[in-house]
């Protein structure tokens, strides 16, 4: 994770080795070459302790060091003008990571509206994305990969004769709506939103039977509207939110 300082305001007191991702930095927030060889020395290195030997692909970058060896990593770069189709990252593995992080990010905003007097007050800082960052990666499934892997047309090539067939990728991105309603089945405060139990089932059959006569409707408990000072404060905090 790139930032623009060393040791920003918000990991005061903190560890840097305890932070739950790798913190870089420069004047830009940038990757560098200087910065992606130096996470390529600290992968080679994680290899070399666990006596494991991986093959990486990667694109044509100029950040990208293609002069380098090491000792347990072998990089293979894609051809010119293909990365967008034959690297699994863009068919789905970014963007899939990409929808928890802002799961967490719009849940954050929400939680902050509840006490904010107005939109300075929410905040999010370096550590707040590091946290997101950890969290929306271990939520990304091994069978996303997988699938990914495939779309990008890695194959087993004990079936194919090469390891590599560009294929046609299809698809669609994310809308708008899509994103605002992708967490629309994920429980918020461990509260379920089981709108099931709040609706009759009426019989079609039985609709002449219905009379009036029995107006048990009358007896079933209602909720009373919110007071003027409470409507007025749901409103002044829907004003901070849009305001963000």
């Amino acid at each position: 994770m790139l930032g623009k300082a060393a040791k920003p305001c918000c990991f005061k007191n903190l560890n840097m080795k305890q932070l739950p991702v790798i913190w870089q930095w420069n004047r830009t927030s940038w990757m560098t070459a200087s910065l992606f060889g130096k996470w390529l020395a600290g992968i080679n290195n994680s290899m070399i302790k666990q006596s494991r030997k991986i093959l990486l692909f990667i694109d044509h970058a100029p950040r990208h060091n293609s002069d380098t060896q090491y000792s347990n990593i072998t990089l293979k770069f894609f051809p010119p003008n293909t990365t967008s189709k034959a690297a699994a990252l863009n068919q789905g593995i970014i963007k899939n990571f990409k929808c928890y992080y802002r799961q967490q990010l719009v849940k954050h905003v929400i939680f902050r509206c509840a006490v904010a007097n107005s939109s300075d007050d929410i905040v999010i800082t370096a550590l707040d994305a590091a946290h997101w960052t950890k969290n929306a990666w271990q939520a990304v499934t091994q069978s996303t990969i997988c699938n990914t892997f495939r779309m990008a047309g890695f194959v087993n090539p004990n079936t194919q004769n090469t390891l590599l067939t560009h294929i046609t990728i299809g698809g669609l991105s994310l809308t708008t709506n899509e994103f605002i309603k992708i967490d629309s089945e994920t429980p918020v405060f461990n509260e379920w939103n089981d709108t099931n139990d709040n609706l009759m089932v009426v019989d079609a059959d039985c609709g002449d039977n219905i009379t009036t006569d029995n107006n048990e409707d009358d007896d079933m408990p209602t909720k009373a509207p919110p007071k003027v000072i409470e409507a007025m404060y749901m409103v002044r905090r829907l004003h901070i939110l849009a305001a963000i």
